[in-house]
């Protein structure tokens, strides 16, 4: 009979022996189940295992296409700073040059 504490592989060679198999092909039954439990569980944490790394992988990517739009646009302001700072450089050293050439 059934307690709290039997294992589950005992209690299924207990039930398999009960419908008449003999004890040796009960207990090969219960592992070969036991065997198919377990390769189907592989089979679906493998699965999961890859969405989630895929999920993970495409959220890296978008991560770095978002960082790099972002770096893109930061260097497109530096230029324009530059060249504004240049232009002014240029703007000072004109008044400068015109400013003295003219006293």
């Amino acid at each position: 009979m059934e307690r709290q504490d039997t294992p589950e592989f005992t209690r299924i060679v207990e039930l398999l022996q009960d419908t008449g198999l003999k004890d040796r092909k009960a207990v090969e039954l219960a592992e070969r189940m036991s065997n198919i439990a377990s390769q189907n569980t592989i089979a679906q944490f493998t699965s999961k295992l890859e969405t989630g790394l895929e999920g993970l992988r495409a959220e890296l990517r978008s991560q770095r296409e978002s960082q790099e739009a972002k770096m893109d646009a930061q260097n497109s302001k530096y230029n324009v700073l530059i060249w504004m700072i240049g232009f002014a450089t240029a703007v000072i050293s004109a008044v400068i040059l015109f400013s003295n050439n003219g006293g």
